[in-house]
């Protein structure tokens, strides 16, 4: 199985969105691309998203909702963006990440901090950690 990447996708509200539209036939990356109107990069990195916070699984080129996401997504919508927001929050790295940028809000400091996180915790070089900051930071905007 291969490593699930660490988030790309910058735009929290379209990843909801995304996990909210997963039919039980599964998605792919081009319908996604169809819907947000999106390059097929885009599309992969919204469902890797998902992926990543446990809340889909990729079986051959479509993405499905795991136990966790049906669960969400049996709930009433305003308790569905709650719980998705638990459980971004619930994941181990994540979790960590919100730390800082609770800590860090509001200074100079905060992307630098959150880049050396995630540097330290997955392969990615700090070029790369440094962009998926950036995406991070916006997903913790959404949450708050």
């Amino acid at each position: 199985m291969k490593d699930i990447p660490f988030p790309q996708a910058n735009d929290l509200g379209k990843i909801y969105a995304t996990f909210l539209l997963i039919p039980e036939t599964g998605l792919s990356k081009f319908e996604v691309m169809e819907m947000f109107d999106l390059v097929e990069r885009e599309g992969a990195y919204y469902l890797d998203a998902l992926r990543y916070i446990g809340v889909v699984e990729k079986v051959s080129i479509k993405y499905y909702l795991t136990e966790i996401g049906y669960t969400l997504r049996k709930k009433e919508s305003s308790v569905t963006r709650k719980g998705f927001c638990d459980v971004i929050l619930s994941h181990k790295l994540l979790s960590q990440l919100h730390e800082i940028y609770i800590d860090k809000a509001n200074t100079i400091e905060l992307k630098e901090c959150i880049a050396n996180a995630i540097f330290h915790n997955t392969n990615l070089n700090m070029n790369t950690a440094t962009r998926r900051a950036s995406s991070i930071i916006s997903w913790f905007k959404w949450i708050s």
